[in-house]
């Protein structure tokens, strides 16, 4: 239950998506109901390991229909935040799996280890993953595909090591494996983070240079604007120089009709 609200929280925070949320509040609640029946009964029916072995379709796949009903982004947009969240929520557990093997602890320490992670993971994705992540979201609309695909290959790996069952994982090789399959995905993730980042620095470099050149542009344009109007003025000037002369004449020769 924890490690769902933890993947439901990161999603939320991921996709921003609190003012269609807002708007949607009822029909998402009737939705999360209608699922939390249908799982209770499945789990009630089948038991805990046959539950773990359809819990991609029991409960990713309605999360993922939920947060694209009342998401601002594409499908494959939310599909990548939710193969990453997921990824994440799975990493936590490799890790306690990990530190529960390597200094022999037992089954519970694992969820003990998770529950602690939790948070400060959280704080992280959100205080450096979200602000690139959104960026991203907003100004790229390419290669999202691949960017599914390394999430995706970590996620089912772990699935068809362990159906996101702890007790098909206690044996050493699969254990290893794991934490390989961990390493190779962190390494991933950092890469496209990097990718994400470097990205963003480019368009903004590049809003900032077309935000100076439409400064200069319209400096360029005012300059424009004062040098025709400083010829008009010299024209004006010696227009009414003239007119004034032409006055002063008509005056000094007494022909005030005419003036």
């Amino acid at each position: 239950f924890l490690q769902l609200v933890f993947l439901i929280s990161m999603m939320y925070t991921l996709l921003d998506c609190k003012e269609k949320l807002k708007k949607n509040r009822y029909k998402i609640g009737m939705f999360a109901i209608a699922v939390i029946i249908c799982d209770a009964l499945v789990f009630h029916r089948l038991g805990y390991t046959r539950f773990l072995s359809l819990y991609p379709l029991l409960v990713h796949l309605p999360m993922f229909l939920a947060f694209s009903y009342v998401s601002e982004f594409k499908l494959i947009k939310v599909l990548f935040v939710h193969l990453t969240a997921t990824t994440i929520t799975l990493s936590i557990t490799v890790l306690g799996l990990f530190v529960a093997y390597y200094f022999s602890l037992s089954k519970a320490a694992v969820n003990i280890i998770c529950y602690i992670s939790y948070l400060p993971v959280w704080y992280l994705v959100y205080r450096y993953l979200r602000p690139t992540l959104l960026y991203t979201l907003r100004s790229t609309d390419k290669g999202w595909i691949g960017f599914c695909i390394i999430p995706f290959a970590y996620t089912l790996l772990i699935y068809s090591i362990s159906t996101f069952n702890l007790e098909a994982v206690e044996a050493e090789p699969i254990t290893l494996n794991v934490v390989f399959y961990f390493i190779l995905a962190f390494a991933s993730h950092y890469m496209i983070l990097r990718y994400f980042r470097l990205n963003r620095e480019q368009l903004t470099l590049q809003n900032e240079q077309d935000l100076l050149k439409s400064q200069a542009l319209a400096a360029q344009t005012h300059l424009e604007a004062l040098k025709e109007s400083q010829e008009k003025t010299i024209i004006y000037r010696h227009d009414l120089r003239h007119h004034m002369h032409y006055l002063n004449t008509c005056i000094a020769e007494n022909h005030l009709e005419e003036a």
